[in-house]
């Protein structure tokens, strides 16, 4: 059983304090009350739980109105509880049934007067199926809420919820038909047999029967001393409960007028008003005063401040809301009202809390898929993928027709990297609701991302035929046929994208990069591979755009050349069109490149993508062992020398080949874009944190990461305070990054946030040090950390990286043209390797490319081993990434001794001389897209 950091954090209710933990257990919360304006030396001291600064109180012990450590660190344990009990005692889920289009509903009421049939006929929509539960007086219904996996709004997590679906218990419809029906409160203390009917149905007779019933059976919630006075109170409810709102004010109109201060009338009231039409702000506002009139004369009522909060949540006040709810829960708690502001917390991005409301809901009430779903999401919503998979999958079990959750486990599947599960999942979606749109759009992605194109195109194409127009479907068709070589298609079906979009600029913008890359690729599909080259041939605002993924850059833009019709697209080729020897080179291209696959969450295999990273690293080995032979004489297809970059080039090429719409581009050939004397500079970054949200590929790293930071800080406060004010206190205990940042801005004005750099070894000059990547933390917006690595690129950098990969380059060649053999003997291949991985090693900490430098690096590293006649035959371990452990690496010999032992490095027996030529062989982009588009699934390796 995992149990993450998530319950090692506090969050206090009071959003402007920050708490935080030492490793003893010691919960702290910092008190912004600091000059950061001051510029002295200062003296810290932590004693007695305080944290103080110049004897200015910094952070104190949390009080013990806070849950205590041990509750928090049990939730997710009490989580697997809640599920084990409920299998234990043997939980029925709702029958799985395959729900029509419309769905007729026969409801039988039984009063001890008569029994009355009512028969609705409803049509079902998307949003319409919705999760009920009840409190101690009435009913409510909960929106669900739906993670939008259109958008990469948080760097760290590919998708993120879409916050407006939440909308709340207090309406499921948008239609004004439908909202005197299910919106506001019932107002009733029990469940009761009333039933709603349409009101051609209700008489007069009925409705004073059913407010007798309602009377004697206590279930009236405002009970008074006067019988007449709680029969016409229950007599209007009846009203508003069957749709007869107007005729519910009328008769309320008349019991305020001659009693003005029965409360009752008023909660009712305000309750027809905004089930006759919320959206009429005049309506709305006899709503809010007629609840406020009813806080006025209870204020210790719970009811009041719930259905104002409700209210002021139909009107788009989610904070008034949020007030007005938690007022209700502080005087009656319930399953129903933690339910309530845990979605509006979700809504606000305050996952934690809106944690801590879910949970506490399924406390008082276990029985309630809605409360696992946004359980689940709020734990997706903070990384930790593992424990959403868990809650979800419990509200799947109790309701196995939950569309909006099977679509959200399938995608948290996918995010883990969790192909198969995350198949099946979708599948049983598509199950529930073939025709849903949504479902065919995630399972797209799933098969793109793990490189099963034609797949992929099957359902983007479908999910583009339910909802043709601002889905992102039809843009997503276009992309698959650009990655499949049909270049003519995918022109034609950008440009559909782009008419039919035109106010919509995001889906225009990419449509038309889409476009514009299809036509480049066309136009040089068959010349050399070697003169395809984007970094020169597209101009400077161009690269921009695609690489920041910015607007399109229409002034100035030359469009390139039109579809030839006398060049033919990509043609499908099958794996045994390819002659025995191809078939063998694919297959060990798929077993080469499987080598560089990560085995961490958050990471897919995708084969499309092992197959060119393997057959790049057999084009690097077979490059490498000729330019070895003669390096002063050698020059490749383009008649150029052989340099460290144009062997990284090689499986650049290949990776571009792989993803021809992603901007895979040298960052030193990016122009410097400067507005106003500001230039900005392009950046590889690698975020760990984000709010309070941990991403899932570096949540091993996050540790290690902090800690080199924390060092860093170390250094730079020892460095810069002067002697006699040195602190005698260092970093190391605090493992909150809140609390940092406040010491920094005390200690160093650092403002909103900090950056500070590491430093690696230089292997050309053993005294010197380059820059390495730097380690940011900085306060995005109140409340929300950023916690990220980034390795910036600057023009001095870039150069002195350069000389010190073509120092090592040279040392490389010299080594190899020594050994008598093009394979050194066992004595010199220690070195050998040595200098291949710190080649590697400082590749990594350039990161010299936009996009996809850990598995380009990789490949040429197993193409290096490869042509020295070694073998690599171990994976990279399950959650280690390579590129990390390159830049938490002060110098290259710790990393080379790191990756040696994964690598398990053996004596080759593959004879290079006997395989075709890779160069040869698919020596343009036509020929390169042919091998890729192959299904490999049927090599042995």
């Amino acid at each position: 059983m995992l149990i993450y950091k998530l319950f090692l954090t506090v969050l206090v209710a009071e959003l402007t304090s920050a708490a935080f933990h030492f490793q003893n257990g010691l919960s702290m919360k910092c008190i912004r009350t600091i000059d950061p304006n001051s510029k002295q030396n200062h003296h810290v001291l932590i004693t007695g739980g305080q944290v103080t600064i110049d004897g200015t109180l910094i952070c104190t012990p949390v009080d013990s109105t806070l849950p205590p450590m041990d509750h928090l660190m049990g939730l997710y344990h009490e989580l697997e509880g809640m599920i084990e009990d409920m299998n234990t005692e043997g939980y029925q889920p709702v029958e799985k049934v395959i729900r029509p289009k419309t769905t007729t509903v026969t409801k039988t009421i039984t009063t001890d007067q008569k029994t009355t049939t009512h028969t609705t006929t409803t049509s079902r929509g998307l949003d319409d199926e919705a999760d009920a539960f009840d409190d101690d007086y009435y009913q409510c219904e909960l929106c669900k809420a739906k993670i939008d996996f259109f958008q990469n709004l948080v760097a760290l997590s590919e998708t993120t919820l879409n916050l407006d679906a939440f909308s709340g218990c207090a309406v499921t419809s948008d239609s004004d038909e439908e909202l005197g029906d299910q919106s506001s409160t019932m107002l009733f203390q029990k469940e009761s047999n009333l039933e709603q009917h349409s009101p051609q149905n209700l008489t007069r007779e009925e409705a004073n029967e059913f407010a007798a019933m309602l009377v004697s059976n206590d279930m009236l919630p405002f009970l008074t001393d006067d019988d007449h006075l709680n029969q016409r109170l229950a007599y209007s409810l009846v009203l508003m409960n069957t749709g007869h709102n107007h005729d519910a004010i009328l008769e309320l109109d008349s019991l305020i007028k001659n009693h003005p201060n029965l409360n009752g009338a008023y909660h009712a009231r305000g309750a027809a008003y905004t089930r006759k039409n919320h959206k009429d702000l005049i309506i709305a506002d006899l709503a809010l005063r007629d609840f406020n009139r009813a806080i006025e004369l209870d204020r210790q009522n719970p009811l009041g401040w719930e259905q104002r909060g409700e209210l002021h949540l139909l009107l788009g006040r989610p904070k008034s809301a949020l007030s007005d709810i938690s007022k209700a829960l502080d005087l009656r708690p319930s399953a129903k009202l933690h339910m309530l502001r845990g979605g509006l917390l979700l809504k606000e991005r305050k996952f934690t809390h809106a944690m801590n409301d879910f949970f506490n809901s399924l406390r008082r009430k276990v029985d309630q898929p809605a409360a696992f779903h946004l359980l689940g999401v709020s734990f997706f919503h903070q990384g930790k993928l593992h424990e959403a998979a868990t809650a979800i999958r419990q509200a799947i079990t109790m309701n196995p027709e939950c569309l909006d959750c099977l679509q959200n486990l399938g995608q948290v599947y996918k995010d883990i990297g969790d192909y198969k599960t995350s198949l099946d999942v979708l599948n049983q979606a598509l199950e529930v609701d073939w025709n849903d749109m949504l479902t065919h759009y995630l399972r797209g992605l799933l098969y793109l991302e793990t490189g099963l194109v034609d797949d992929a195109l099957a359902d983007f194409t479908i999910c583009s035929r339910l909802q043709p127009i601002g889905n992102g479907c039809e843009r997503m068709v276009s992309v698959c046929l650009l990655l499949k070589g049909q270049f003519y298609d995918a022109v034609k079906t950008a440009t559909r994208v782009m008419v039919f979009n035109s106010d919509n600029l995001d889906e225009y913008d990419r449509a038309m990069y889409i476009k514009e890359l299809s036509r480049y690729f066309h136009s040089r599909l068959d010349v050399p591979v070697y003169e395809l080259d984007p970094d020169r041939d597209f101009g400077a605002k161009f690269k921009d755009g695609w690489v920041r993924d910015l607007h399109f850059p229409v002034d100035g833009y030359v469009e390139q050349p039109g579809i030839m019709p006398d060049t033919s697209d990509v043609d499908h080729l099958g794996f045994y069109e390819y002659m025995p020897d191809i078939q063998d080179l694919i297959c060990r291209g798929v077993a080469y490149g499987r080598l560089a696959e990560h085995t961490t969450d958050g990471f897919l295999a995708n084969d499309r993508q092992s197959l060119a990273n393997g057959l790049a690293a057999i084009e690097v080995a077979q490059t490498v062992k000729d330019y070895w032979k003669n390096p002063r004489t050698y020059r490749n297809q383009a008649g150029k020398r052989l340099s460290w970059k144009e062997l990284f080039g090689i499986a650049i090429k290949w990776t571009r080949a792989c993803n021809p719409d992603k901007p895979i581009l040298w960052l030193d050939l990016m122009p410097e874009m400067c507005h106003q004397n500001q230039c900005d500079s392009f950046k590889y970054q690698i975020m760990l944190l984000h709010g309070q949200t941990f991403n899932i590929r570096y949540e091993n790293y996050v540790g290690p990461v902090l800690n080199a930071t924390k060092k860093l800080l170390n250094q730079f406060l020892l460095e810069s305070s002067e002697a006699q004010d040195r602190l005698a206190f260092n970093l190391d205990g605090i493992n909150d990054l809140d609390v940092i940042l406040n010491i920094m801005r005390k200690l160093k004005d650092v403002g909103r946030g900090f950056t500070i750099g590491s430093r690696i070894s230089s292997h050309r000059k053993m005294a010197e040090k380059l820059e390495g990547v730097s380690f940011e933390v900085k306060e995005d917006r109140p409340g929300e950390l950023m916690f990220s690595m980034t390795s910036y690129t600057s023009k001095e950098r870039t150069e002195h990286y350069h000389a010190e990969m073509d120092s090592v380059w040279s040392l490389l060649a010299e080594e190899m043209q020594n050994s008598k053999k093009s394979t050194p003997r066992d004595g010199k291949f220690e070195l050998v390797g040595d200098l291949i991985l710190t080649l590697v090693y400082y590749f990594y900490n350039l990161m010299p490319v936009s996009d996809g430098p850990s598995s380009i690096a990789y490949s040429v590293a197993i193409g290096l081993f490869i042509a020295t006649g070694r073998e690599i035959t171990g994976s990279i371990p399950k959650g280690k990434i390579v590129e990390l452990e390159a830049m938490l690496s002060s110098k290259p010999s710790a990393f080379t001794s790191t990756i040696k032992q994964w690598m398990s490095l053996q004596k080759s027996h593959t004879n290079l001389s006997s395989l075709p030529s890779v160069a040869e062989h698919f020596s343009t982009l036509r020929l390169m897209l042919e091998v890729l588009n192959v299904n490999a699934t049927n090599c042995k390796y």
